[in-house]
């Protein structure tokens, strides 16, 4: 049942409070694809994006694009250098 439509202000303003108070954010998902190169880079750290892409099934622009928002969301850091001498560390497993 909806709230009532005056009451829908107040929880609105709760709600947007409460975002801006938690590190929780029910609005960002991450994909079952991200969960699995975390645990693919947590175990590999040296795991390139082709190694990626062979073990999950999935084309190499899906890696890059997960990998990018896996970075953006602070879960994956890159680490050395961009090419082969460098790795990738898992920030966190959540």
């Amino acid at each position: 049942m909806a709230p009532q439509a005056d009451r829908v202000p107040i929880l609105m303003q709760s709600f947007f409070d409460w975002l801006h108070q938690t590190d929780i954010h029910p609005l960002i998902k991450i994909t079952q694809t991200a969960k699995n190169i975390l645990k693919i880079l947590k175990n590999d750290s040296t795991a390139t994006i082709t190694d990626l892409s062979a073990q999950l099934g999935v084309s190499t622009r899906t890696i890059e694009r997960n990998l990018k928002q896996l970075q953006e969301q602070g879960l994956l850091k890159r680490l050395g250098s961009a090419t082969k001498a460098g790795y990738w560390s898992v920030v966190s497993l959540e």
